[in-house]
């Protein structure tokens, strides 16, 4: 039998916050942040909404919960530091700078300000290369998303091309293309990642507030908790840590 106490799923999605599962999502209604934080995954505020309607998503999550982790996306638009600092001063624990292609040099002066005027967390995404994957953790990013839909490069060589290169810098790195079921979500713990993105499995809840999806958040996150227990069983490992290294992955 596998129990949650035999093992450890604590991770971090950026330096400085850490989860007590590695499942985030940018998924972006109220009870989806709230079900994601009270299970100990975090999700984060896509940038879709205009500010008004971020600030007052914000602002009722932390009149509710206090202390609950919720990330924030911008994109590297003319005043993304002036609503960097606005998500933040209403509760933000990090900003995710949401581009399909973080090689660039925007990506590398928005980094820098958010960090030197604002000491913020600051995760980037999407990230495919080695090159890449240095030069945003020289530029100081906190956390880095692996992998992009418009290269196409598989999900397991992106990882294990990249999450070396951060681990170097003890960047975390998140795995946000690709993941579709549970076969995927232990395949991308196992070559590295610190954290999966579930938006296409939490996508039939009824946290997304559409209307006829019937299905349970906590119930699907505790079937992924089951099959990376599963997992991490199979190779010896208690931790993510020893998962990454126990772990080998054969072609066939």
């Amino acid at each position: 039998d596998i129990t949650d106490g035999q093992f450890n799923l604590s991770t971090k999605i950026t330096k400085n916050v850490s989860l007590d599962i590695p499942i985030i999502s940018l998924i972006s209604t109220e009870p989806m942040f709230v079900q994601l934080d009270k299970l100990g995954g975090v999700g984060i505020l896509s940038d879709e909404f205009d500010i008004i309607r971020r600030l007052q998503i914000l602002f009722a999550i932390n009149e509710l919960r206090p202390e609950m982790k919720i990330g924030a996306s911008i994109k590297l638009k003319e005043d993304y530091w002036e609503l960097a600092k606005s998500l933040t001063h209403y509760g933000a624990d990090f900003i995710h700078i949401d581009i399909n292609n973080g090689h660039h040099k925007l990506v590398k002066d928005g980094i820098r300000r958010l960090k030197d005027e604002g000491e913020i967390d600051v995760l980037v995404g999407n990230i495919c290369t080695p090159e890449a994957t240095k030069d945003v953790c020289d530029w100081g990013a906190d956390g880095i998303q692996l992998g992009s839909t418009s290269v196409g490069l598989p999900m397991v060589t992106t990882l294990l091309d990249c999450v070396p290169i951060a681990d170097d810098y003890n960047v975390p790195c998140n795995v946000g293309v690709g993941i579709r079921n549970y076969s995927d979500v232990c395949k991308g713990l196992a070559c590295g990642a610190d954290t999966v993105t579930l938006d296409s499995m939490l996508s039939e809840t009824r946290e997304t507030l559409v209307e006829c999806k019937v299905g349970s958040t906590e119930n699907i996150i505790e079937d992924v908790k089951y099959h990376i227990l599963s997992s991490m069983k199979l190779v010896g490992s208690r931790d993510l840590s020893t998962f990454h290294s126990n772990s080998e992955l054969i072609k066939i």
